[in-house]
């Protein structure tokens, strides 16, 4: 099954499951699981050999398949030559645009997966700048962030209140964009805060202190990102750290959690 119809983890009790993919799903899919299935197996890419990164409680991270063999075993052979016996796969390798709401013609430069549509600054259509997207770009460290930034910028220019370059300049922007990154364009990652920047000078936003308060998303972002485990099964207590943000001072302060399973 794909990573989209996952619900409830009860659902692979006493089960093993191999996830395919080691990015946010597939390392969220994979820790929860793990409390309820026998096994957990994932599948990370940048991995040579299963040897890398080794077991940590029901956890084994392997590098990838080479073949699945038949039987009911369902044994799964790694380019390395390990292998283990699964009951279940999930895919958790990534989604493709789809709107079939829109037409052929209009739809069809989404499907190029990877690649940036025709979208001036990821959001505007560079021909017809009334269709809007919000969310192409992925992944990003902070999405809802981005979202409100981009749904303000499009309230903006449909009311008025922010105007968009002409068309040829639109397309100008989308042709040396794509030219400067190349590969996959729709991947933002860490280019989100300058991203965000970007459109926050061209959108007109009403907050003037907006960019202060992208520092201190982004100063935060950072400061848990450098206490997030690589390894799908080491301790999260860096999810419990909590921060606290003096939005009349802009700053803010952490308080760390205890570790599980102690008291106090």
């Amino acid at each position: 099954l794909h990573s989209m119809v996952y619900r409830r983890p009860k659902q692979f009790k006493d089960r093993r499951v191999l996830v395919v993919g080691a990015r946010a799903s597939g390392v969220d899919l994979a820790r929860e699981i793990s409390a309820d299935a026998t096994e957990v197996h994932v599948i990370d890419q940048s991995v040579r050999s299963t040897g890398d990164q080794g077991t940590l409680g029901n956890i084994t991270v392997h590098p990838l398949v080479d073949h699945v063999e038949g039987g009911p075993e369902g044994t799964v052979v790694f380019v390395d030559g390990s292998s283990c016996c699964v009951d279940t796969i999930i895919l958790a390798t990534g989604y493709k645009y789809h709107f079939p709401f829109l037409e052929a013609d209009l739809q069809r430069p989404f499907l190029n997966r990877g690649h940036l549509p025709p979208l001036y600054k990821y959001i505007f259509h560079t021909q017809y700048p009334t269709l809007t997207f919000m969310g192409i770009p992925g992944p990003i460290p902070s999405p809802f962030l981005l979202f409100d930034l981009q749904a303000e910028w499009v309230a903006n220019v449909w009311s008025r209140k922010a105007v968009l370059p002409p068309e040829a300049d639109r397309e100008a922007w989308l042709r040396d964009y794509m030219a400067g990154r190349g590969g996959e364009t729709v991947k933002l990652g860490d280019l989100q805060w300058g991203y965000c920047r970007e459109i926050v000078e061209e959108g007109k936003y009403k907050d003037p202190d907006i960019g202060k308060r992208l520092t201190v998303v982004q100063d935060m972002y950072n400061n848990a990102a450098v206490c997030r485990p690589t390894f799908p099964g080491a301790p999260d207590d860096y999810r419990r750290r909590n921060f606290t943000v003096n939005w009349n001072t802009y700053t803010w302060t952490v308080a760390e959690p205890e570790p599980k399973g102690t008291t106090g």
